[in-house]
């Protein structure tokens, strides 16, 4: 596929497209983002392997998404899962929460799957279309990029910065529950692990907007439904800092305790230690920016398409007390948000 971007806003009907003239760009860092309209595709870390890449709107389209997609099948296997590598460095996260400060370290893990033949682009888009009608009130997003990146597809619940006017927002969106017809929307049945888990966003994300100086205020800490799960929520609504630019809010917000852990440099170099696979861009961020707005949001519920595979990606927040089986099971419940489309038309 040449390389493209769509994507629909939560809550949304309407689906953009943004093709480009010439390659998209390859940034190794915020500041060279261009000042005008287009799409901004960041990694969890960005480096050699995994630039930013930043899409001009050089050409736009917009129509309303279809209520429903025509009848297709995917046919594919799952590759055996990765228990025994993820038992191992969850055991290694549990050594480290007793030999250092570590509060919070987010573990994450992959899961491959081969189909029968090579994706086409057409298949390409109707995953992408079912992802918009399977989760109305997620950012769903299909980015094509130069070989050999393949596609991402996500249908991501949580935003980074929606930046735009005289109001910023962000959230802290953290815990898991999975969904079902007696779930309750009540703080009271959740566990304290999930809750101090959330916790901590809340209180980086406070921190860091006060070391900008920016003024910001907070809602309670509420339930929301994302897909078949439930996360703890917090809504930060921020003044604009006068003489701080969108690009400094969004580094000193990225990496959050909810992708990464606590604290961030511990964290992320337990992460580079334990973690068997290659985050690339999942739990980067990704959305439509200009030269004095941005929409963006954590690269969450993602896979990345190639050929004839697909490898997706899930994470869950391990604290001192957490238990390595039910981690487990969140990342499954996490991984079948993605999964579920290739089965949708069975």
């Amino acid at each position: 596929m040449l390389a493209s971007v769509r994507y629909r806003l939560p809550g949304e009907t309407l689906v953009h497209e943004i093709g480009t003239k010439h390659p998209p760009k390859r940034c190794t860092s915020l500041a060279e983002i261009p000042p005008q309209k287009g799409y901004l595709f960041a990694p969890f870390q960005e480096n050699d392997a995994h630039p930013l890449w930043f899409f001009p709107a050089d050409e736009q389209r917009i129509w309303t998404q279809p209520t429903e997609v025509s009848s297709f099948s995917l046919a594919y296997e799952v590759e055996e899962d990765h228990r025994t590598e993820y038992m191992r460095a969850f055991e290694a996260c549990q050594a480290a929460f007793q030999q250092s400060e570590l509060q919070k370290v987010v573990l994450s893990r992959t899961l491959s799957v081969h189909f029968d033949q090579n994706l086409t682009k057409d298949d390409y888009y109707r995953l992408f279309e079912q992802a918009c009608i399977s989760y109305p009130n997620s950012f769903v997003s299909l980015i094509s990029l130069p070989a050999p990146w393949g596609t991402w597809l996500m249908a991501t619940p949580e935003i980074l910065i929606l930046a735009q006017d005289c109001m910023w927002h962000t959230m802290a969106l953290a815990g898991t529950m999975e969904k079902t017809a007696d779930s309750s929307l009540s703080l009271e049945v959740w566990s304290e692990k999930n809750r101090k888990e959330q916790q901590w966003v809340v209180d980086y994300i406070s921190r860091q907007l006060e070391k900008l100086g920016c003024e910001y205020q907070k809602s309670p800490t509420y339930v929301r439904p994302a897909a078949h799960l439930l996360h703890l929520c917090t809504d930060f609504s921020v003044i604009p800092p006068k003489e701080k630019s969108i690009a400094c809010v969004i580094e000193a917000l990225h990496p959050t305790p909810a992708v990464c852990g606590w604290e961030t440099s511990t964290a992320q170099a337990l992460i580079s230690k334990v973690e068997s696979h290659d985050r690339s861009y999942y739990s980067g961020y990704s959305g439509p920016i200009d030269s004095n707005s941005a929409h963006l949001f954590v690269t969450l519920r993602c896979m990345n398409l190639n050929n004839d595979t697909a490898t997706l990606y899930a994470g869950g927040g391990l604290l001192p007390e957490s238990n390595e089986n039910s981690e487990w099971q969140e990342t499954e419940r996490k991984l079948n948000t993605m999964l579920r489309l290739f089965s949708a038309h069975k």
